[in-house]
């Protein structure tokens, strides 16, 4: 069996790619369809590291799969909604679950995706819904978790396990201990995704009123994060997010302790920053590129969010190559 490329890491012309993955065979790769993919992942999970073209697009089905960008960034659109996955945040996709993967930022992207195989996948969820007797009376019943449509922040946890697969991956011989981290992963994924269930400052009564505002919530990130290129209102939020601009603002501060048009200032902020580090732009495209207008209105807001200007913050970027 042959080593297959991920279809959304792919331009049919130029692009420098390699795969890491335990299915090590050292065979021509060959671009896969989503069906490729999906009847590869009922044999065994694909871990796919790659160096990514700063412009490509692709569209398809998918399986249960975690994915982060390590430096970067990649627009996901899912069900209408545009999901961003960076350094910060990554998603997590559903079996056969439809999206498209949009990159178009001018800035080196670095992607780590796992594609869980679907064995794996029904042993870690079957564990965490079942009891010891119905796993015994049916060990390999199919189940497949829903996660949320969202992008999650990643944790110090979920980094170093990220890391730490890295470098198993990196050697020979470590097969059977990928394994185990890639069902330490995946319970992990899941875990998070129930927990987040229990929103912190969220003290609506009813637990369904509960969920259905984390989900707004959870839209109104999304959309400002998916939006830091343009300069965004509190009603454009609003409406996103189906909740007036005053209860927005109320729960938003509850739930994350800041307000929305604060997120958003924030998001643009960090995206400069990772543009003047890791893209060849000029100061004033990347003050287009973050939603501002006027640079000199950029360069103020950037000197008060880093204490520096955006040249100075840039001519760092030697110390840290």
């Amino acid at each position: 069996m042959g080593i297959r490329f991920d279809p959304e890491l792919i331009l049919i012309k130029s692009v420098f790619l390699y795969v890491l993955t335990f299915i090590k065979h050292s065979a021509e790769p060959t671009l896969a369809s989503a069906n490729d993919l999906i009847s590869l992942s009922r044999i065994t999970s694909i871990v796919l590291q790659a160096s990514s073209p700063s412009v490509y697009h692709w569209s398809g089905i998918g399986t249960v799969s975690f994915k982060y960008v390590l430096q970067g960034e990649a627009m996901y659109k899912v069900n209408n909604r545009y999901l961003l996955a960076d350094h910060d945040h990554y998603l997590v996709l559903n079996h056969q679950q439809p999206y498209e993967i949009l990159v178009d930022n001018k800035m080196a992207t670095k992607t780590f995706c796992v594609f869980f195989g679907q064995h794996l996948v029904q042993d870690v969820i079957a564990n965490q819904f079942r009891s010891f007797s119905q796993l015994l009376d049916d060990p390999m019943k199919t189940i497949f978790p829903s996660f949320d449509e969202k992008s999650t922040p990643i944790t110090p946890q979920l980094y170093q396990k990220v890391i730490v697969l890295q470098n198993l991956l990196s050697s020979d011989d470590n097969e059977e201990m990928i394994k185990e981290k890639l069902h330490d992963l995946l319970e992990y994924l899941f875990n998070s995704n129930q927990n987040d269930a229990d929103q912190k400052g969220l003290d609506c009564v009813r637990d369904t009123t509960k969920k259905e505002l984390r989900k707004r919530l959870s839209v109104a990130i999304d959309f400002i994060r998916s939006m830091y290129g343009q300069s965004i209102s509190l009603e454009d939020i609003s409406r996103a997010s189906c909740l007036s601009p005053n209860h927005l603002i109320r729960t938003f501060k509850k739930a994350y302790g800041t307000t929305p048009i604060q997120y958003a200032h924030n998001v643009r902020m960090q995206k400069a920053k990772d543009y003047l580090m890791l893209s060849s732009l000029s100061i004033g495209d990347v003050c287009r590129k973050t939603g501002f207008s006027s640079l000199g209105t950029f360069s103020n807001n950037f000197m008060k969010y880093t204490g520096m200007a955006p040249g100075k913050y840039r001519n760092q970027k030697g110390d840290f190559e």
